[in-house]
């Protein structure tokens, strides 16, 4: 039967540890893959697997359409529509050493948006030292909740808890940010929007 053709891909941990998601279609088990980008799948008594888009093709381009000055305004104007749209009174963003944070938080401060921020991890963490460097530069507030006396319990219960939502495998290794959003939500109260980098 097919339950016992079922085997674990023996490098599966592996490539999770160092990428922190699978890559190219990989699952845990092996010979189960899972759709990539741009992937379409049709049935008709047959199914047909295809690409619309293949990334590749950027690659291979010797054009540059577009400035760095294009994106930037491009990202400006996304972020002014997501904060017209959803008109919030409070806005945080989680924010860390890393160019996603930072670019996010450029982007709110160009749009006149002064955001709370908050950082995960301890506080002698680059990351957190990094944060916090940005928010007194910039006169932000930041908030660091993180787990004081981690233990095995504590952080079983936070992976019990993450595995009940949905889609475990993204975030099993960072048990640690939901205690830090709650801890940070039970600061604030309602937070009407968050901005969070990858």
């Amino acid at each position: 039967s097919f339950l016992k053709t079922i085997r674990t891909n023996r490098l599966s941990g592996a490539i999770f540890a160092l990428f922190q998601h699978f890559i190219n279609g990989q699952t845990i088990l092996e010979d189960v893959w899972f759709s990539q980008s741009a992937t379409n799948i049709t049935y008709n008594k047959k199914i047909k697997i295809s690409n619309y888009w293949n990334r590749k093709e950027l690659l291979n381009k010797n054009e540059n359409n577009y400035s760095k000055e294009d994106l930037t305004q491009f990202f400006k104007f996304n972020t002014k529509n997501i904060i017209e749209y959803f008109n919030p009174q409070n806005i945080h963003l989680t924010q860390t050493g890393g160019r996603d944070t930072r670019t996010i938080l450029t982007s709110l401060l160009t749009n006149k948006v002064k955001p709370i921020l908050f950082t995960f991890g301890f506080p002698t963490g680059r990351d957190v030292i990094v944060a916090k460097d940005i928010a007194n530069k910039l006169g932000l507030e930041i908030n660091n909740p993180y787990l004081t006396k981690p233990n095995d319990e504590t952080y079983q219960k936070l992976v019990n808890e993450i595995v009940s939502l949905s889609n475990p495998l993204i975030n099993l290794h960072r048990a640690h940010r939901l205690d830090a959003i709650k801890k940070h939500v039970d600061k604030y109260g309602q937070i009407d929007i968050l901005f969070m980098g990858a």
